[in-house]
């Protein structure tokens, strides 16, 4: 990521790839330093609680792994420049298109129009692509002014080199902590010691290292600043394809 910052692109969108990846270090960065403990001041206890919190790194490595199949969607997954435009577009409108609702406020007006007419602009690009043409009117209007698409996002886990399997936990699984489900409760409850803890905080770290090494892999894929990077620090590489495999080789 940091070998091409600040690089200049002649296509506008592919800067914005950076957003992800780095929203991907920035979750990696977040469970490494819950491994260190976290720490509740109680004032009515000396020195506070101490606890391992692995339940927030499980749902750090579920938005991380959304994340990255986002990244690989929208940014690599594409055979042509018309997919390209059209699942670029469908991620920005996802998200700006909240925008478009009224404020109030008078420090927030003035970025909300600019956002509007930004979302314009979106929907008069994506009407010029070919794969929203031959949508039917109904999945037109969702993606035009709701900013919905329905994405079948096991198709999209196994096209990035994910088994069936390893789409089961890291979707399933980690969705039960997203949504507090019977067995992450169970696990909240009965992991109490600091050893019981630390081993599911480590399976989670394991799952974002695999996720930041297919981000180091399909970077130094597609940016020669990244794969002379790799070059640079002997094995590393390597270890990245490892890691994601590993993932794959889950019982």
């Amino acid at each position: 990521m940091q070998a091409i910052k600040g690089k200049l692109s002649a296509d506008r969108r592919w800067p914005d790839c950076q957003q992800l990846a780095i929203k991907i270090f920035f979750h990696a960065a977040t469970i490494y330093s819950l491994r260190d403990a976290t720490k509740t001041p109680l004032k009515s206890l000396d020195g506070g609680v101490n606890f391992f919190d692995f339940a927030s790194a499980a749902v750090i490595a579920r938005s991380a792994f959304d994340t990255y199949l986002t990244m690989f969607d929208v940014f690599f997954a594409p055979n042509n420049e018309d997919e390209f435009e059209f699942n670029y577009i469908v991620w920005q409108l996802s998200g700006f298109i909240i925008r478009e609702s009224k404020t109030s406020n008078p420090e927030m007006r003035e970025g909300v129009n600019n956002s509007k007419q930004y979302i314009e602009e979106l929907r008069t690009r994506i009407q010029a692509t070919s794969k929203f043409n031959s949508l039917k009117p109904g999945e037109k209007n969702g993606i035009l002014y709701k900013g919905d698409r329905k994405r079948d996002w096991k198709r999209i886990a196994k096209a990035a080199g994910f088994s069936d399997r390893a789409i089961i936990i890291l979707r399933n699984y980690y969705s039960g902590y997203v949504h507090a489900d019977g067995l992450s409760g169970l696990q909240i409850e009965t992991a109490k010691s600091a050893k019981e803890q630390i081993e599911l905080l480590e399976a989670h770290m394991l799952t974002m290292m695999v996720i930041m090494s297919k981000t180091i892999i399909i970077y130094a894929e597609k940016f020669e600043e990244s794969m002379d990077v790799c070059k640079n620090a002997p094995g590393s590489l390597g270890l990245a394809q490892a890691y994601a495999k590993a993932i794959n080789n889950l019982s």
